[in-house]
C-alpha cells in the first residue's frame, strides 16, 4: 500500500512539474535551431558591474476593433512593467504601445516587439542611471505564458556599465 502510494504522489509531481515547464519551453526556444526568440537582443561580454534583474510582465490587448497586421496577425495594444530593486528601493516602470503586431518579436530595429521593450527597458535604466555609459540585456529568463497566450513573465538582468566617477 506504501509503494502504490509513493508511485502515485510521484507521477503527480511528476506531471505537475512537466505541466509547469511546458509554456517556458514552448516560448523559449526557437523552432529550427537552439536559442531563444530573444538571443538577438541580447548583449554580449563584457557585461557592466552592476545589475539589474527583475520581473518583466507583458499582456496584449488585441481589440475591439479588431485589426489585423497581416492575414491571421492581430494588431493590438501591448501593456508592460517592469520591476528593479537597487540599494533597498524599489523602482517600478510601467507603459503601453498601441499598434503592435501580436506574436512579432522581430530582430533587432525591426519595429517588432523585441524593440518596444528594449526601448521600454532603456528608459528605465536611464530613470536609475541618469548617468550611465552603457546597458545590455543579459538574460530573459524562465518566460512563461498565460493559458490565453495574451500574457507572459520573464526575469530579465540588465548589465549596466557605470561612469567611473559613479561606480556602487
Amino acid at each position: 500500500m506504501k509503494t502504490r502510494l509513493g508511485v502515485l504522489i510521484f507521477v503527480l509531481l511528476a506531471a505537475m512539474i512537466l505541466g509547469a515547464a511546458e509554456p517556458a519551453v514552448v516560448h523559449a526556444g526557437y523552432e529550427t535551431g537552439g536559442g531563444s526568440v530573444w538571443t538577438p537582443f541580447l548583449g554580449t561580454p563584457p557585461f557592466g558591474e552592476t545589475k539589474l534583474t527583475g520581473p518583466l510582465s507583458v499582456y496584449f490587448y488585441p481589440g475591439p476593433p479588431y485589426s489585423y497586421c497581416s492575414p491571421g496577425i492581430y494588431e493590438g495594444i501591448m501593456f508592460y512593467t517592469v520591476r528593479f530593486i537597487v540599494d533597498f528601493q524599489t523602482y517600478t516602470f510601467d507603459g503601453y504601445t498601441t499598434g503592435v503586431c501580436l506574436g512579432n518579436i522581430g530582430t533587432p530595429g525591426s519595429g517588432g516587439i523585441g524593440d518596444v521593450l528594449m526601448n521600454f527597458l532603456g528608459t528605465a535604466v536611464s530613470a536609475i542611471f541618469p548617468n550611465a555609459k552603457s546597458w545590455k540585456l543579459k538574460s530573459i529568463d524562465n518566460p512563461g505564458t498565460s493559458p490565453d497566450s495574451l500574457a507572459f513573465v520573464a526575469g530579465v538582468t540588465i548589465a549596466v556599465q557605470l561612469k567611473e566617477n559613479e561606480k556602487r
